[in-house]
């Protein structure tokens, strides 16, 4: 039975260990695309990786190292869980809680009822997301990306505008 991980040791893990992001596939915005908003943590005491699993949810993977490198493991939580999980340990992060603050702002955000983000037309009666909403998606993607950068590309990076953006 595995122990339980208090929301301390779980903000410590994540903040050095771990990462919180938002992913949206297809490459240009559209009604097709999904965003998502993964926690990971890896490690190579796969122990502690599936005590998190049990108590939080999620799943586990084996990542694929590198030659010469340890086999490690990976945790991975989305959705209402991710959300759930970050409002619990995030008064204890201290290196990632800016992208914390803004994948539960996004979430809090996409929890907003479809007549609020979507529309219907009588040329296109189902529901689809709105240009603004497609903008606002992509929008909450690039912030993401700027509180993920490292390094020198922290200093010098600048929002890509795509031919046919929104």
């Amino acid at each position: 039975m595995p122990q339980v991980i208090s929301a301390e040791y779980v903000a410590g893990f994540l903040d050095g260990e771990g990462s919180v992001s938002l992913n949206i596939t297809g490459k240009k915005p559209s009604n097709r695309q999904q965003v998502s908003f993964p926690v990971k943590c890896s490690n190579t005491d796969e122990k502690i990786i599936r005590d998190l699993r049990e108590q939080y949810g999620g799943s586990v993977s084996a990542g694929r190292p590198l030659p010469k490198h340890q086999p490690f493991w990976v945790w991975t939580i989305q959705g209402a869980a991710a959300a759930a999980l970050l409002r619990e340990i995030r008064p204890f992060m201290r290196i990632k809680h800016r992208q914390a603050d803004l994948a539960l702002e996004y979430w809090e955000w996409s929890r907003q009822p479809r007549e609020v983000r979507c529309c219907s037309t009588p040329d296109r009666p189902q529901w689809h997301r709105t240009q603004e909403t497609l903008r606002k998606e992509v929008e909450f993607k690039e912030r993401m990306h700027v509180l993920n950068l490292r390094g020198q590309a922290k200093r010098v990076w600048v929002p890509t505008v795509h031919a046919g953006a929104l």
